[in-house]
């Protein structure tokens, strides 16, 4: 999120949310890869290329069977339940 507040290149901040995916998968870390995907649908959606990411985050989100009163996944719930025109 640090770079979005820089005004980085759309490419390298999802080049950073890609890294922390797959740390977060390596470490088996699935809050930590709930969040980052979280955030990779935001950047998504401002570009118009947000399916892929949404079904990532549902991928994500459908692991989890207690928590949901977190912020994390209630982010996630959110970002879920909103329409969106699957672009």
């Amino acid at each position: 999120m640090a770079l979005l507040a820089i005004n980085a290149p759309d490419a390298e901040v999802a080049a950073c949310y890609e890294a922390a995916l797959a740390l977060a998968r390596e470490v088996n870390a699935a809050t930590s890869e709930l969040c980052a995907a979280t955030h990779l649908v935001g950047l998504r959606r401002q570009q118009g290329q947000a399916t892929a990411a949404m079904a990532l985050l549902q991928q994500i989100y459908r692991v989890f069977s207690e928590g949901f009163a977190t912020p994390d996944l209630r982010a996630a719930k959110a970002l879920l339940d909103e329409p969106w025109q699957g672009a």
